[in-house]
């Protein structure tokens, strides 16, 4: 099912979670941190409620069950059409899928429970209508140490090590990938209902 993210969102999270760099990452150098930053498209005419709050919610399926971590927070400017978010550290190993990779959805929402640190199980909490915004299609890539070492997802391996972003690739069959991307351009889609959103089915 091509929603599989959303699936481990809704089932994980929902049930009930620049400064830019013009060419693609490469092999060459270690992102340490990050900071992406982009704009705000409003697909209907909606009202941001006040306690909105942007995270950053990792996906790990290598463990079982499936979770998902909060780890990051942003922030967005009405009036600015512009969003924000900043890494001066690496996320912890249990936002990680075998303690390598991190996938990691930026996600626009309105639970205040969800907080820094909140491990997601399915079954916890957030109605599909807490959800406002996403970066569809792309994901914050985390790679721990060597890239080449990474074994759960080849296509990992195209990635620096560090932070970086990646592109969905939708694949006919089989799951999706994660290409790099530059860092700029970026969207924040806003929007109330969830098929509005793609969420690349990486796992």
């Amino acid at each position: 099912m091509k929603l599989r993210l959303i699936l481990l969102v809704c089932c994980a999270l929902f049930a009930g979670p620049g400064c830019s760099d013009d060419d693609p990452v490469n092999n060459e150098s270690d992102n340490s941190s990050i900071r992406i930053s982009g704009s705000l498209k409003f697909n209907k005419d909606i009202t941001i409620p006040s306690n909105a709050r942007l995270i950053v919610a990792w996906s790990v399926s290598a463990d079982n069950p499936d979770y998902v971590y909060v780890y990051g927070e942003g922030s967005i400017s009405i009036p600015e059409s512009s969003f924000t978010i900043s890494f001066d550290e690496a996320p912890p190993e249990i936002a990680l899928n075998e303690g390598n990779l991190g996938v990691g959805t930026v996600l626009l929402m309105t639970k205040e429970s969800y907080q820094q640190g909140a491990q997601i199980l399915p079954g916890d909490g957030l109605r599909p209508n807490e959800i406002l915004g996403t970066i569809s299609g792309k994901a914050l890539i985390y790679i721990s140490g060597n890239p080449e070492s990474v074994e759960f997802r080849d296509w990992a391996r195209d990635f620096n090590s560090g932070f970086s972003i990646g592109k969905g690739v939708e694949q006919q069959s089989g799951f999706d990938t994660f290409t790099p991307d530059a860092n700029n351009d970026l969207e924040l889609t806003i929007d109330n209902d969830l098929s509005a959103f793609w969420f690349p089915n990486w796992t």
